[in-house]
């Protein structure tokens, strides 16, 4: 009895054996690729990856060149101080040394400007107590 359990045990052991070589094969495929075929994927992925690159760079200058454009239209609208179709011009007057705004016909004309007066003022009334002095400044 002790030789058949030595067979037996012999035979698990040698089929478990088996087994494991028979799923160790099973998953390699049947025909390796050759290098051949390796290269040309490798080829063929290096063209991709270009081709990706060359779409990334042509889109991030089309996204450059529209926001340069978007740029460049806003600061042209908002360069303008007064709209020049509408009538009205401003400007520095240097034979009055002021600022002017006008209508194009003359019919409006105007100078802003702005003056002050200032004076020194003293009130003395018959005892030191009532000794007033002073600062006066008057803008119009």
């Amino acid at each position: 009895m002790l030789n058949l359990t030595r067979r037996v045990g012999a035979a698990v052991v040698g089929g478990a054996i088996g087994f494991g070589a028979l799923t160790a094969m099973a998953d390699q495929p049947a025909t390796q690729p050759s290098n051949q075929d390796l290269q040309a994927q490798i080829q063929q992925l290096k063209s991709q990856v270009a081709e990706l690159k060359s779409n990334q760079q042509q889109q991030s200058q089309a996204d450059e060149e529209q926001a340069v454009k978007e740029v460049t239209s806003e600061a042209d609208q908002n360069s303008q101080l007064l709209d020049t179709g509408s009538g009205l011009s401003a400007g520095w007057d240097p034979s009055a040394y002021k600022f002017y705004l006008s209508s194009d016909d003359g019919n409006f004309y105007l100078h802003p400007g702005f003056w002050t007066q200032v004076r020194y003022v003293a009130s003395y009334k018959s005892s030191p107590e009532n000794w007033q002095d002073g600062f006066e400044i008057r803008c119009g």
